[in-house]
């Protein structure tokens, strides 16, 4: 999708889920995860632990697989609440874009 499309469906969803954050979830490419990708509107009093708990049932993963969530190469802290992580890393179209990985990657080389 263009900027411009993606800016668009962000101000549709806006004015339709008020008082919500948009995320897109996506798989990392150096994942050995099946590839997803999906939109969601979550409260931003949401913690990022149960974001990755809606990840989990959503991908239907095991509790002993560990995956790990990323914002701009940028591993989250389960304790940190979705609201905080929104107002630092979303991006110009208005999204949220977080990152799932089965990898432990932290930075960039």
């Amino acid at each position: 999708m263009s900027f411009a499309d993606r800016r668009a469906f962000f101000l549709s969803l806006v004015s339709k889920h008020e008082n919500k954050i948009p995320v897109v979830v996506e798989t990392d490419t150096r994942s050995t995860l099946k590839f997803f990708s999906f939109k969601m509107s979550l409260k931003p009093t949401v913690q990022v632990s149960a974001l990755a708990k809606i990840v989990r049932d959503k991908i239907q993963l095991s509790n002993s697989e560990a995956i790990f969530l990323f914002c701009g190469n940028v591993s989250l802290a389960g304790n940190r609440m979705l609201g905080d992580t929104y107002e630092k890393y979303r991006d110009n179209d208005g999204f949220l874009y977080i990152v799932v990985s089965n990898i432990e990657s932290f930075g960039t080389n």
